[in-house]
């Protein structure tokens, strides 16, 4: 499948429900199949990667873990720094990036 019919899959679509619900290990578990079926390398496989990360960085606040959600945050800003377009997988990389930004900011004032 292609990286543009991946982003119209059911994994895919149903894992972004997830995330946006707040049911995140639900979200990283449709997630990683399609993160294993995109292209080696690309800037789609990074972006998932980066999702499935913050994904996981909002689980670790859900269970308490502020230093592992700041360890995630650290490993998805890196990963999203390598990305070159604005919109990869129908999402608009800004909008992951904000999210990202609450997080960090959730976790920093925590620690």
């Amino acid at each position: 499948m292609s990286s543009a019919q991946l982003a119209q899959s059911e994994a895919f679509c149903t894992g972004l429900y997830y995330f946006r619900s707040g049911y995140f290990w639900e979200a990283h578990e449709l997630f990683e199949p399609v993160w294993m079926a995109l292209e080696e390398g690309s800037d789609d496989r990074r972006f998932l990667q980066a999702l499935i990360q913050l994904a996981n960085a909002q689980l670790k606040i859900k269970m308490q873990r502020p230093k592992a959600a700041k360890r995630l945050c650290i490993m998805v800003r890196d990963l999203l720094t390598t990305l070159t377009a604005t919109r990869l997988m129908g999402q608009e990389i800004s909008q992951i990036v904000e999210c990202l930004e609450a997080v960090e900011s959730h976790v920093d004032g925590v620690l």
